[in-house]
């Protein structure tokens, strides 16, 4: 729940079409859920790069897909603009 209300005042400080906003929203909760029980307030650097490690696919690599666990893969251009929101929030949060 503080992750959602720390998500809402984000969002709420930052004037951004529909689309941006729910692009964000999307990116910055499934980010928290892959935290668990942690609070946005105490990610480190490696908490991110591992999220991101985790569904980066490499184009290069024919047949590079989902985890094993069935988690979807990113292109890195998706993973880029995740890593953004993810500046663009801790940037606000400072």
């Amino acid at each position: 729940p503080d992750n959602q209300a720390l998500v809402a005042r984000f969002l709420h400080a930052r004037e951004l079409r529909p689309n941006s906003r729910a692009a964000y929203r999307t990116d910055l909760l499934a980010f928290a859920a892959a935290l668990g029980p942690q609070s946005l307030r105490d990610v480190r650097a490696d908490d991110v790069r591992a999220w991101l490690a985790r569904h980066l696919r490499d184009p290069a690599v024919p047949g590079s897909g989902p985890a094993d666990d069935g988690t979807p893969a990113w292109s890195p251009r998706t993973a880029a603009r995740k890593l953004a929101t993810l500046k663009a929030f801790y940037a606000w949060a400072r």
